[in-house]
Formats: C-alpha cells, sequence, structure tokens
C-alpha cells in the first residue's frame, strides 16, 4: 500500500467524525411553538410569538361572547419562555379570571400538539392543558 493510500485511510474519516460530533453536540433545533393554539376546551386561540429570544403568547380570540370573556383579547398571557436543555420551554403564565401569575412550562408533544403547565412554587401544585395548533384565528 502506497503512502498517499494510508493517509486517506486516516484522514478521511476525521471529517466525517467531526461532522457527527457536530450534530451530536448541538442537535437539531426543538420544534418551534410559534403560531396559533387552540386552547383544551375550545375556549380561546393564543398566539405563540417570539421576541428577542423569548416566547410570548397573547389571546387572539375567544368562543364566549361575553364582555368579560371578550376584555382577555389581546392579553399576554405567556411571558418571557426560554426553552431548555429537557426541550420544555418555561417562563411564566397569568390567569386573567384569577389575576394571578403562575411558573409555566410548554412541552411539544407533536408538531400539531403542545402541552401547557401552570404552577405555584413546584411542579406537583399545578396543572396541564392541552392546546392544539389551528390553521387560523377563524378555524
Amino acid at each position: 500500500m502506497n503512502k498517499l493510500n494510508k493517509i486517506k485511510r486516516v484522514f478521511c474519516p476525521l471529517p466525517l467524525a467531526g461532522l457527527l460530533a457536530f450534530f451530536c453536540i448541538f442537535p437539531a433545533n426543538a420544534q418551534s411553538i410559534t403560531g396559533i393554539w387552540l386552547t383544551e376546551n375550545g375556549e380561546s386561540k393564543v398566539e405563540i410569538y417570539e421576541r428577542s429570544g423569548e416566547l410570548f403568547g397573547k389571546v387572539i380570540w375567544v368562543k364566549e361572547p361575553t364582555e368579560k370573556a371578550q376584555k382577555s383579547v389581546g392579553v399576554t398571557i405567556l411571558k418571557n419562555f426560554v426553552l431548555q436543555e429537557d426541550n420544555t420551554y418555561t417562563g411564566s403564565i397569568f390567569a386573567p379570571h384569577l389575576n394571578k401569575t403562575f411558573k409555566g412550562a410548554i412541552t411539544p408533544k407533536s408538531e400539531s400538539e403542545i402541552t401547557v403547565h401552570g404552577f405555584l412554587g413546584i411542579s406537583l401544585f399545578g396543572s396541564s392543558q392541552y392546546w392544539e395548533r389551528a390553521n387560523s384565528i377563524n378555524n
């Protein structure tokens, strides 16, 4: 075997190994949760959007035609959510009907479903909702 073949055998796998190491260290981006989401009981739609590297969510539609329900349209209920290593986003959730802010976590389950969990203190003391991705404000 000549010297050039020996060098190729040793050094050709190195770029491949480097590329593989890069993808192991820097995994593919997490699923995007930006967009319009229908809340668990279909009572409202929330638009999740990115601003300055953090995610926020505001109510853009409510099913109930009452004046009280309509007042929540435009209210930012998800604030300062950032992606954690476990593919969960953490931030705070404002509950307009209680006028309280809670710690929150959003976990993507699929491209079309997320779990939104609000809690007080520790995650055990809270509740979760499953939201589905909506195609638009109207449907």
